[in-house]
């Protein structure tokens, strides 16, 4: 019965010296690498945050870059239509002066 006792002493401190030479490097480890995974999913979320704001920004940025270019647009059109319009009044009216001088000095 002793025998059985001194064997089963010396199995559950060779199960205990096991444990504290293998398994307790291998928790630490894991409980490392746990620690490593959650500060590199906040990073992960820290960097999609930043890049949703950049994107909003150009975005922005894109439609009032798209917004100043269509004003610019039609204020050209404007201009080109009333520098058109300043044109022919002014043939018209060339036009209209010759037709009296030439009408005028016929009678």
């Amino acid at each position: 019965m002793q025998i059985q006792q001194y064997h089963q002493a010396a199995q559950l401190r060779q199960q205990q010296e096991w444990q504290t030479n293998v398994v307790s490097p291998l928790l630490k480890q894991l409980a490392d690498q746990q620690q490593q995974i959650t500060g590199q999913q906040r990073q992960i979320k820290t960097l999609q945050i930043k890049i949703e704001s950049q994107t909003a920004t150009a975005l922005q940025s894109e439609a009032r870059n798209q917004a100043l270019l269509g004003g610019v647009g039609a204020g050209l059109g404007a201009t080109l239509a009333f520098l058109v319009a300043v044109v022919a009044f002014r043939k018209l009216a060339r036009n209209a002066t010759l037709g009296q001088l030439s009408s005028a000095s016929l009678k």
